[in-house]
């Protein structure tokens, strides 16, 4: 189907009928709440039905909430903006969220998160420093007990979740069902507490169960 937008533009409708009813939007972000938190860059949010598979084979039709950001920049605390800004400050950061339910069974839900960040951390406060650098997130969840998470693996799940306006603006999910519920983070830490103590370092946590 092709719309006329004009005099000589057209657009053409290129959504797919798979998605079932399908809400989105993507552009640039420029948020400010009082100085307190302060956020801009580029962000997308879709909802439609899709289909995924899970750790132990089994496939479901789900309704998606996806929500992604590219080159956010972000800062919470006081006088954001300023030379005396104080707070927490993060730079660069690329996330895409899949909030996903069962579309037979609405007790059954899945989340899954992966985000990194080029830099976070604190700013503004005198004799103490505490920053990141290459900061990476990763969060796989089955939300009901004794379901298996989603599999991202190859050949398993594809969702590529749209971060921003352009075409290339997305992340696609790869966390492996075969680590199960998955919360785990790394990058490298710098501490500083007022010359006394230093420490700088690579960092892993993770926890599966």
């Amino acid at each position: 189907l092709v719309v006329m937008t004009g005099i000589t533009s057209t657009m053409n409708f290129t959504m797919d009928g798979a998605r079932g009813q399908l809400l989105q939007v993507a552009g640039l972000m420029t948020l400010d709440i009082f100085g307190f938190v302060q956020v801009s860059g580029g962000f997308a949010i879709d909802k439609g039905l899709g289909n995924v598979t899970l750790a132990d084979g089994s496939e479901v039709q789900v309704d998606e909430l996806l929500l992604g950001a590219s080159n956010l920049n972000a800062f919470v605390g006081v006088n954001g903006g300023k030379d005396n800004a104080t707070g927490l400050q993060a730079v660069g950061v690329d996330l895409a969220l899949a909030m996903l339910s069962d579309k037979s069974d609405s007790t059954r839900s899945w989340t899954s998160l992966q985000a990194t960040a080029h830099s976070a951390g604190l700013i503004g406060i005198d004799g103490i420093t505490l920053s990141g650098e290459n900061i990476a997130i990763d969060v796989n969840q089955a939300n009901k007990a004794g379901d298996s998470v989603v599999d991202y693996s190859a050949g398993k799940t594809a969702l590529a979740v749209k971060t921003g306006i352009n075409a290339g603006d997305s992340i696609t999910l790869d966390m492996d069902g075969v680590d199960g519920n998955l919360l785990r983070a790394t990058g490298t830490l710098a501490l500083n507490v007022y010359g006394f103590l230093q420490a700088r370092g690579g960092f892993a946590l993770e926890s599966r169960r």
